[in-house]
């Protein structure tokens, strides 16, 4: 048992031994400027989604044209809500 425990030591403690090498100086900042990706052409444009100019301009004039009024004269009396606090 003792002739199996002195090699299993020994192998314990020769990492514990070695000399460490530390990286040179500012080692990071070159390795996370070599991994960044150069990106020679610009992105494809992405398609316009939404309105054309003539429905947006309809709907900006239809907005301007409710917004000068007050909010109960928009709403119909049957939509008004009342609010029963009990």
């Amino acid at each position: 048992m003792r002739l199996l425990l002195v090699p299993a030591l020994l192998l314990a403690l020769v990492p514990a031994c070695a000399e460490r090498v530390a990286p040179p100086q500012g080692a990071s900042v070159r390795i996370a400027a070599a991994t960044q990706k150069v990106q020679p052409l610009p992105p494809e444009p992405l398609p316009v989604e939404g309105m054309d100019g003539g429905k947006a301009a309809q709907v900006m004039e239809n907005y301007r044209k409710t917004e000068k009024k007050p909010l109960e004269f928009q709403m119909k009396t049957s939509d008004k809500i009342q609010i029963n606090m009990k």
